[in-house]
């Protein structure tokens, strides 16, 4: 997030504009701020994520509402049996066609409840020296090296 400060302040605005009164608190990024947030002792916060590894499972399973040992991610405790089940079979299926009509599944029961709200969709760096051309950045990290060449 590029500007933090920024952007609490703007969604602090949008809060007490419709009634809320949210109250401000900081703390020492690591290892405070990460372990409390991780653990659900927040209502509301900011952190920034990049995926793992590009697959749905990686954003919806991994990160951010997959149930760990039986129980929703205390990150985000979102409970959804039905959405938890779903992304189970997706997972189990060996179909790509069974894991797309379960991740849809899924995904629909997640959109209709809103559990977290993304803000923002950072650019990630990537280097290379001036000899290489044709990189196409990935917004995932999934950097593909097969359409690029290097001056010699």
């Amino acid at each position: 997030m590029p500007d933090v400060k920024g952007e609490f302040e703007a969604i602090q605005n949008d809060l007490e504009a419709v009634g809320f009164k949210p109250t401000p608190k900081t703390k020492p990024w690591k290892p405070d701020y990460l372990a409390e947030e991780s653990t659900g002792k927040y209502p509301m916060w900011l952190i920034g994520w990049n995926c793992d590894w590009l697959g749905i499972d990686n954003f919806l399973y991994t990160a951010f509402f997959g149930y760990r040992d039986g129980k929703p991610n205390p990150e985000f405790a979102y409970k959804n049996d039905d959405m938890n089940k779903a992304m189970e079979d997706a997972l189990k299926a060996s179909d790509d066609a069974t894991q797309q009509t379960d991740w849809g599944k899924a995904q629909d029961l997640i959109a209709t409840d809103l559990p977290t709200v993304p803000i923002v969709s950072g650019k990630t760096p990537l280097a290379a020296r001036t000899t290489v051309h044709g990189i196409v950045p990935s917004p995932t990290l999934l950097e593909l090296f097969t359409d690029y060449c290097v001056d010699q």
